[in-house]
């Protein structure tokens, strides 16, 4: 029924983009955040599918999906709560296109709500203390996660923007083809809490598959991407009617659902 739409040669204000690679941009969203919206909306030139107010192993199993189905070299992922310009989504294209870099992303502050977790990233070089891969309930803390600060990813002389990590939060990130049929983007563990029943800690899964795989996990560091921390209260799963759209570049958006 859809066909797949690479991006094509144009401007966005000073951005060129050229045809190179097929790009899905896949957004679980169960939030609304108006800043958010108005940023993507200004990303035209690449295909997206925006999932709507669905508990996220459901989303994430719909995208996964959907991007299967087509033709696509990479998808592109965020959620809702990571705030991303066009300018940020046209430099990982550019990496992944002059590298071929089979994961890249960007990275993202911890969080807003308390006096520590603003002065971190959500960014690891190493697993979190006492993490077992095949035990969900190994990880309980996000003091576990050994987390840089933003004042030395900011303040120190970088030879190269491209920092091999193995953790960034799932921050605006792109994902060869081949490790997206290989994991399927699978939760670490399955809740049920007090808002409903999810699946969480995706970043953590898909980090510690690339690690059993041996893929090198990237982030780009001039791809610093706003995050608005935790946000559980604006969730809207089982407030309002679930939906997903799929957006062609330059094209129309299409109700799936």
């Amino acid at each position: 029924m859809f066909t797949v739409n690479t991006y094509k040669p144009q401007r966005y204000q000073n951005i060129l983009v050229v045809d190179m690679v097929k790009v899905l941009w896949f957004i679980p969203s169960p939030r609304d955040f108006q800043l958010f919206k108005w940023w993507v909306e200004k990303v035209d030139f690449i295909d997206k599918l925006i999932v709507k107010y669905k508990p996220s192993h459901i989303a994430y199993s719909e995208g996964v999906n959907f991007f299967l189905s087509k033709d696509y070299d990479y998808m592109l992922i965020n959620t809702d709560d990571i705030l991303a310009t066009p300018y940020h989504v046209q430099l990982l294209l550019e990496d992944v296109e002059k590298h071929g870099f089979d994961v890249i992303g960007g990275w993202i502050n911890f969080d807003f709500n308390n006096p520590v977790g603003y002065r971190y990233a959500s960014l690891t070089l190493k697993p979190p203390r006492g993490f077992n891969p095949k035990n969900p309930l190994s990880i309980h803390s996000a003091s576990q996660y050994p987390h840089l600060t933003i004042r030395e990813l900011v303040t120190k002389n970088w030879e190269t923007p491209f920092l091999k990590v193995y953790f960034n939060g799932l921050a605006l990130t792109m994902i060869k083809r081949w490790i997206i049929e290989k994991t399927g983007l699978k939760p670490f563990r399955i809740i049920r809490d007090r808002y409903f029943e999810r699946g969480i800690m995706y970043d953590l899964k898909l980090s510690s598959d690339c690690e059993a795989l041996g893929i090198d996990y990237y982030v780009d560091l001039r791809c610093f991407c706003l995050h608005f921390g935790k946000t559980l209260e604006f969730l809207k799963v089982g407030k309002e009617k679930p939906y997903t759209l799929f957006i062609p570049a330059k094209g129309e958006p299409v109700k799936l659902n």
